[in-house]
């Protein structure tokens, strides 16, 4: 009796957890965490992409949620109208704190890639129970469009916010 009490325990406990990173408005932005990445940004050197210039090449962008459920960035745009077609390009991606799940599309909004969810987290998530992945990948694609958009997800959990980055390299 006390197993499946303990049993029937932990399974609501994975209920609500998946319940609570999957609740809240995608789009809902919050001034104070843009402020901070902001400023994290110009103290990095970085470029924050809502600053669109043409040439996205040798640029960082990133974000940070300091939120416990499920969210999704504003969408980052890549300008590379002055690059030439067929150029090669790599986006290296970092979920540095919390799983994170990045999905480029072209300039026509046409699907390219898709990283899937990678990280670490022993709780559940989106990713299923837990997830052991590495914590960086690379799009690697020949420029076609003259701007591309990049989607970020993720699902802070634990009270562990969240970061992540991309540079944007043409080869």
């Amino acid at each position: 009796m006390k197993k499946s009490l303990v049993s029937s325990s932990l399974l609501v406990l994975t209920l609500l957890l998946q319940v609570s990173c999957s609740q809240e408005d995608p789009k809902k932005v919050n001034s104070s965490r843009d402020m901070a990445r902001k400023e994290s940004d110009a103290r990095s050197g970085r470029m924050s992409s809502s600053a669109r210039t043409a040439n996205s090449c040798g640029t960082w962008h990133s974000g940070t949620n300091y939120g416990s459920v499920y969210y999704t960035y504003p969408d980052k745009i890549f300008d590379l109208s002055t690059v030439a077609n067929g150029r090669a390009i790599r986006i290296s991606l970092d979920a540095v704190d919390v799983p994170n799940r990045f999905t480029l599309y072209d300039g026509n909004g046409n699907f390219m890639q898709s990283s899937g969810w990678i990280g670490n987290s022993t709780v559940p998530g989106p990713w299923g129970m837990s997830l052991s992945q590495p914590s960086t990948f690379t799009f690697n694609f020949n420029k076609s469009t003259a701007t591309y958009k990049l989607l970020v997800e993720t699902c802070p959990n634990n009270g562990i916010s969240d970061y992540w980055s991309a540079y944007v390299g043409c080869l």
